[in-house]
């Protein structure tokens, strides 16, 4: 038999993690969504997107995630983003879109991706946050097509005018025109119709 000698070495072990402000919560699930895309009549470079709730993010520099066509699939630059009235509004500033063929699209991609779990856009309910989904858009841009004119100035310039002058003849022919008359038996009857003929 050979004795075998076994030593039991250990040190201890310190982990630490960097991740702060984990929170594993229950909310009940809610669902928000882009209600509508609009523009303020006859402004064409800007577009107000409304949202069903209020958004957790800063509104500013979320340009990218949104995508602006029209009918002829002529894409308008999104130039920046903002707030608007309230935290459930965005104002997308635009490249001016007043020949734009109606409808137009909006169309948004939260930019979730295989190498990116977090969306751009979310609402938070009982401090769990919830995404705006990928989401088309379509609107009538309100822009009133031009009427009228301001001034129109007409000339004419080397206009060359020929007449045709054509001679006619004309020639006055008559003969000399004899008219007579002849009577045969002429007869006269007169009637009295109280004291005055007739």
């Amino acid at each position: 038999m050979t004795a075998l000698s076994y030593s039991n070495f250990y040190t201890s072990e310190h982990l630490s993690s960097g991740i702060q402000g984990v929170y594993i919560g229950c909310a009940k699930p809610i669902s928000p969504y882009i209600i509508e895309a609009t523009n303020i009549l006859n402004e064409t470079t800007a577009i107000y997107v409304t949202f069903s709730h209020e958004l957790s993010e800063v509104l500013t520099g979320k340009q990218n995630y949104f995508t602006l066509t029209d009918a002829n699939n002529v894409q308008y630059q999104i130039i920046s983003t903002e707030a608007g009235e309230t935290q459930s509004e965005m104002v997308l500033n635009t490249a001016n879109f007043v020949t734009a063929k109606n409808p137009m699209s909006l169309v948004y991609n939260n930019g979730i991706t295989v190498d990116n779990l977090i969306p751009a856009l979310t609402v938070v309910s009982d401090r769990v946050h919830f995404a705006i989904p990928n989401t088309i858009v379509s609107f009538e841009a309100l822009k009133e097509p031009p009427t009228g004119y301001v001034s129109e100035n007409i000339s004419i310039s080397g206009v060359s005018v020929t007449f045709v002058a054509t001679q006619v003849y004309y020639k006055d022919r008559y003969g000399v025109e004899n008219i007579s008359a002849s009577s045969n038996m002429v007869s006269i009857i007169v009637t009295n119709v109280g004291t005055e003929p007739l």
